[in-house]
């Protein structure tokens, strides 16, 4: 990194600072018994960031915008106002004549999160700091959260804030932090207007509210642009070569066939048509579809089918039973007799798999996103981008695409007041106006007529130089908000005004905009903006959804339940099915049945719906 220095020595740098300014005030306490104490990780990372690039000049909108203020032009503000007033006024964000009475205020923020603050000299953060009169003193250290609170008490030290993510609860439980549903309700009423749909949620145990939520607060629509999970993948040129994508499984694997048989070898290479993982534990690649192609989300190993969403509806022995995996297994059991995959590439480690992929030679395969980027990284760095994939959400005819999870609201989530804040209803008064859509808008897109303007449809758009600026994180980080609205309540999804997105990665046509050349005419073809084209759309899911990653106590009637049904699913049953020669699936097909069927499933269905209602609000 550019600018960087010897991580170590930095490290023991800030110690001794630490030291010499434990006089001089408390906070620097709590992070030298973290650095000294706990080992913290955060005092061996490099000091300095780059230096920014020089901002770009203001890009006018273009003449028939729907909305082309002109940032460049100040108006003359009317006679009486304050400077304060006068510069909220002339970038359109919120101000009343009772914040000429907000003295400057500085607020402590520790927040158990990677990120960096923004630099002194961001130009958006210096706006929002004059208007405001309050600076947001960021602390932020990538530790265990338990461990945090720990250091906290231990020095007597709180801050005015405090974000825990998931640690939350437990920091409630402590007694060093405040309720703010009331000055909520009392100073916050833009707030309090935004959180209504989540304001039961918000409630811990007894009653009262804690946390201001940052995360998983859906506003109107979000677009998908990308997501790294399960999916029907299929490599570009394949589309490209029958010019749309496959409306059903049949039809993919008829894709996949033809095209196979045009171009048996890809760089001298042997094609592979269909890639099947099985050596992961899971084997997604034997267990998944099925499931998918029977339109049931992600639930994990229980299937919920009540409409009360309360009990699972189906157990782990009736869902590896169930027909969809028949219907499954039976289909990529006729593939193998077609040869569209080799019984050798059933036995791949995970190196064999990446490498197959790398190398281009892979028309598809079923899997999460995130499982194969490594390999599709590869290929773009080769520019072999019509090697590379897109995501489809096959079904079984007459069934719905349930592939995608839509943002969810836990709770929990947030800003937590500390008992000793130095001036709590300034604080709160605070997040009220962060949340006002006009601030979102400044903090996430930036100066309008600078950094974005309105296109004649009225869409937000980047001008193209400030892509460019954009694409590069420490660009925005040094010169937008969005480190700032990152840790504070906001709009996620689309604004209320006029359903534009949220932020540039929320945006179809600036995803568009950002692809490369190939992609461009491809999505052009296919009639797409995005690399999720043709995923289908996200759903909501209940409370407590999934049961994926709900572990029974080791021994427990539960836990043997599980375990006897992986030994079952880890043999070679699943692959003697698929490789079975003509006619001879359906006898190895009833022999997995019996032995699946002979597990006691009660004691983990009951595991199952204890745990979803301990979930439920």
């Amino acid at each position: 990194m550019t600018g960087g220095v010897n991580s170590c020595t930095v490290g023991a740098s800030k110690s001794i600072i630490l030291k010499d300014e434990i006089l001089m005030r408390k906070v620097p306490v709590l992070i030298l018994i973290f650095i000294i104490c706990f080992g913290l990780t955060a005092a061996c990372k490099t000091a300095d960031l780059p230096s920014p690039l020089s901002p770009p000049p203001p890009v006018s909108p273009s003449t028939d915008s729907t909305n082309n203020g002109d940032v460049s032009a100040e108006p003359g503000p009317p006679a009486g106002k304050s400077e304060r007033h006068q510069l909220a006024d002339l970038y359109g964000l919120p101000y009343d004549t009772s914040m000429d009475e907000w003295e400057p205020v500085t607020f402590t923020y520790f927040c158990v999160s990677a990120n960096q603050p923004p630099p002194e000299d961001n130009p958006i953060i210096k706006i929002v700091e004059e208007i405001t009169n309050v600076k947001i003193d960021f602390l932020f250290y990538d530790v265990d959260s338990k461990l945090a609170l720990e250091a906290m008490v231990t020095a007597d030290d709180m801050p005015d804030m405090a974000y825990f993510g998931d640690g939350a609860a437990a920091a409630i439980d402590s007694g060093h932090f405040m309720p703010v549903d009331e000055l909520i309700e009392q100073y916050a009423p833009q707030l309090r207007v935004f959180y209504d749909p989540w304001w039961e949620l918000m409630k811990h145990k007894d009653g009262r509210i804690y946390t201001a939520e940052i995360n998983g607060t859906l506003t109107g629509t979000q677009a998908v642009m990308w997501q790294d999970q399960y999916a029907f993948w299929i490599q570009k040129d394949v589309l490209d070569h029958f010019g749309r994508a496959p409306k059903d499984l049949n039809e993919y694997f008829d894709f996949i066939r033809e095209y196979m048989e045009l171009y048996p070898e890809i760089g001298e290479l042997p094609v592979t048509g269909f890639l099947v993982k099985t050596f992961d534990e899971r084997k997604s690649g034997l267990f998944d579809p099925g499931y998918f192609l029977a339109g049931n989300a992600n639930w994990g190993e229980a299937i919920n089918t009540d409409g009360n969403y309360i009990n699972a509806g189906i157990s782990p022995a009736e869902r590896r039973t169930a027909e969809f995996n028949r219907l499954w297994w039976e289909k990529l059991n006729e593939e193998f007799r077609l040869e569209t995959f080799s019984r050798n590439s059933l036995s791949f480690d995970y190196g064999d798999y990446i490498e197959q992929i790398a190398a281009g030679t892979v028309l598809g395969m079923f899997d999460k996103g995130s499982a194969f980027k490594i390999a599709e990284e590869i290929l773009i760095e080769e520019e072999l981008y019509e090697r590379t994939y897109l995501p489809l959400a096959l079904t079984f005819p007459g069934v719905e695409p349930n592939y995608l999870d839509a943002v969810e609201f836990t709770g929990g989530n947030g800003i937590n007041f500390s008992n000793g804040i130095s001036d709590p209803v300034r604080a709160i008064q605070y997040l009220d106006w962060i949340i006002d859509e006009n601030v979102q808008r400044l903090l996430s897109w930036g100066i309008e007529g600078e950094h974005y303007y309105y296109d004649e449809n009225g869409r937000i758009a980047r001008p193209d130089l400030q892509r460019d600026f954009q694409n590069g994180s420490n660009w925005v980080h040094e010169n937008l908000g969005r480190a700032l609205l990152e840790m504070m309540p906001k709009m996620q999804g689309s604004y209320p005004s006029d359903n534009n997105p949220t932020s540039p990665e929320l945006s179809p046509e600036e995803h568009f905009e950002t692809l490369t050349g190939y992609d461009m005419d491809l999505f052009e073809k296919l009639g797409i903006y995005t690399m999720a084209g043709f995923w289908g759309e996200p759903k909501q899911r209940p409370v407590f959804y999934p049961y994926r990653g709900l572990e029974p106590e080791e021994e427990s009637e539960a836990w043997v339940a599980e375990n006897s049904i992986r030994e079952i699913l880890g043999g070679r049953m699943l692959i003697n099915m698929v490789t079975a020669r003509e006619g001879g699936f359906d006898a190895l097909w009833e022999t997995y049945v019996e032995a699946i069927n002979e597990i006691d499933q009660n004691p983990l269905m009951s595991f199952f719906a204890d745990e979803a209602a301990k979930r439920m609000p």
